[in-house]
């Protein structure tokens, strides 16, 4: 399964990181990428 979760945004920036998790592998998406493509 995959599982999607919002990151904490950080007070500076007030942006959030879309986190991909897929099995072991983490990588950070930013607010406009598409992790279904």
């Amino acid at each position: 399964d995959v599982v999607y979760a919002l990151a904490h945004a950080t007070a500076q920036s007030g942006r959030f990181t879309l986190v991909e998790r897929w099995r072991n592998n983490e990588r950070f998406l930013a607010p406009y990428e598409n992790p279904l493509t």
